[in-house]
């Protein structure tokens, strides 16, 4: 599990993101809203290990570990950060996110080499062939997140997918938890899924979906047990689920 505790974050004189208390839930979909565009991204980076908070710490499985937080957390889509350029073609972000892919702890640099896949091998084996020529931004955005976090994923020490303001492009909220969702242990539809690592999103974001936005799969039960975890900066969210509270996860309120 990714815990923030207490953290925060000042740009010279002006307070990006007040003292915040989070958990991502292993194998789950978790919202954080955060209001400013710069304090997204440096909540993005801190939850990846990549930023270091002003106060607070990030915990990965209970343990302040910056290696270890940076190999299994990817932060993605921030901009003019890990945000592909606009006029790179699908096939040659693909090239440039798998090379950068960290090597297992105890790898050679030859072995590991050899057991990526190739920039073509990948977009075969994960459908994207279709796309390989287009312009990263003339995607359909619900599209685009979808190659975002499964180049995220195919990294195999990844296990959370910090995403970055996802809401900032042209996507519908139920499209956006729709392709989210996709990527979590709990929204794959695979076999044998305890002998696979486990994958949790965190996505930070402008504003929180209101309950009507919400589609059906999002509700209590469909994952697993926590629903659809959502909080706010400067706040310690509830993880009770609707069952326990009648409340819907996307109208929670946080306690300060």
């Amino acid at each position: 599990m990714l815990e923030l505790h207490s953290v925060g974050f000042d740009e010279h004189h002006h307070q990006l993101i007040p003292a915040t208390t989070f958990a991502v839930p292993e194998g789950h979909l978790s919202l954080l809203q955060v209001p400013t565009r710069m304090g997204r991204t440096a909540c993005t980076l801190i939850a990846s290990g990549r930023l270091a908070p002003h106060t607070g710490e990030v915990l990965l499985d209970g343990e302040a570990n910056l290696k270890r937080l940076r190999s299994a957390a990817a932060p993605v889509d921030s901009p003019t950060i890990t945000e592909p350029e606009h006029h790179m073609k699908v096939k040659h972000v693909v090239a440039e996110a798998l090379a950068l892919h960290s090597r297992p702890p105890g790898t050679s640099f030859i072995r590991h080499m050899t057991r990526t896949a190739s920039p073509a091998t990948w977009i075969r084996d994960n459908g994207f062939t279709d796309i390989a020529e287009e312009h990263v931004a003339a995607l359909d955005p619900a599209l685009r997140l979808h190659l975002l976090l499964s180049l995220a994923f195919a990294d195999p020490q990844v296990r959370v997918a910090a995403v970055d303001s996802p809401d900032r492009h042209d996507i519908s909220y139920q499209d956006m938890l729709r392709v989210l969702t996709r990527h979590t242990s709990a929204g794959r539809k695979t076999s044998n899924q305890s002998r696979r690592r486990s994958r949790s999103v965190l996505a930070v974001v402008a504003q929180l979906p209101a309950a009507e936005d919400l589609p059906p799969y999002t509700h209590p039960g469909d994952l697993h047990t926590g629903g659809l975890h959502t909080g706010w900066a400067g706040a310690a969210p509830r993880t009770t689920t609707e069952a326990e509270t009648g409340v819907h996860p996307g109208e929670q309120q946080v306690q300060q």
